[in-house]
């Protein structure tokens, strides 16, 4: 019995956004043909995001009090994704970039693996800086850990509840994303890849470019334990 059979009911999204109001419905109803439940973490948007977000029995919708940060709103939806009785959750961007009809491939690999990161392929239409930064930040992490990691940076992922639940981290911005793969390697959970085209729409990204990058370097160079 595979993973994708074994969580037939037990498969949950996690989706934090911030300011996606034109996304959301659009990503809602693409989730909901591969998933059994989605998890909605506002972090505060202050463009009415959460009306559009239709009221279901298969969508929770939780908020943040203040503007708090991607990690933070990762905590809140993995914990909430726990307590519902999930087998295996996904994380995924609010903004359209991840493909919904991955999700499949990612859960598929994850029959051989305790984490599964999508990998983002013929990058030509990412940003020059965002490339720059996911390969300087990728090659590191992987010199790092002595693994390769392909894409450090990517927020669609596939996780085992099982071999996930025991791992915290501290931040609570998007570092939280590569803080949480250096913590899991390091208690030994297998790390696989699915490929994924790269998409990139015409909303500005919500990183902060340089101060981003130069925070993931030196979270990955820190000889600091994080977990």
């Amino acid at each position: 019995m595979t993973i994708l059979q074994k969580s037939k009911n037990k498969t949950i999204a996690i989706v934090p956004f911030f300011n996606e109001k034109e996304s959301l419905p659009l990503l809602t109803s693409s989730l909901l043909a591969y998933v059994d439940q989605v998890i909605f973490i506002d972090d505060c948007s202050d463009d009415g995001g959460s009306l559009v977000i239709p009221k279901s029995e298969k969508i929770i919708l939780l908020k943040n009090d203040k503007n708090s940060g991607k990690g933070f709103s990762l905590k809140r939806g993995f914990k909430r994704a726990i307590d519902s009785g999930a087998e295996v959750f996904i994380t995924i961007d609010s903004d359209l970039q991840h493909p919904p009809e991955h999700i499949p491939g990612l859960l598929t690999e994850l029959e051989t693996c305790d984490i599964v990161i999508a990998n983002r392929i013929n990058r030509k239409t990412m940003p020059f800086h965002r490339k720059l930064s996911n390969y300087l930040t990728s090659k590191l992490l992987s010199l790092k850990l002595g693994t390769e990691i392909k894409d450090s940076q990517c927020g669609f992922r596939a996780f085992r509840v099982n071999s996930i639940k025991n791992i915290s981290w501290r931040r609570n911005d998007f570092l939280a994303e590569t803080e949480i793969i250096i913590n899991a390697v390091r208690c030994g959970l297998l790390v696989g890849f699915v490929n994924i085209p790269t998409i990139y729409n015409s909303n500005n990204s919500k990183m902060k470019h340089f101060a981003t990058t130069i925070g993931f370097i030196k979270l990955i160079l820190s000889n600091s334990k994080e977990n």
